[in-house]
């Protein structure tokens, strides 16, 4: 039996996140996603998905290859600081 803590991951490994933004942010937060990730060396650009129910936060498909662990623990952290994003998931 394995012990799930333990699993180190291998890179390069693929990440999928989602950010939550603030509707009213949404132009500019997507363009400060899609400078962050190139930053980063990740030159797929954000995607632009659902609009919340009342409106109030759309959300946006990030996609990257993680290259170290380094990148794994900066890039995420990163993309939260981007103003208007609510959350990170």
């Amino acid at each position: 039996m394995s012990d799930f803590g333990s699993t180190e991951i291998e890179y390069p490994a693929q990440w999928h996140g989602r950010a939550i933004v603030h509707a009213e942010l949404a132009d500019q937060a997507e363009a400060a996603l899609g400078r962050t990730l190139v930053a980063f060396g990740v030159h797929e650009p954000p995607v632009r998905g659902a609009v919340s129910k009342n409106g109030s936060y759309i959300t946006f498909a990030v996609r990257a290859t993680i290259r170290d662990a380094a990148m794994m623990a900066g890039l995420p952290d990163a993309l939260a600081k981007v103003e208007g994003v609510r959350m990170l998931l």
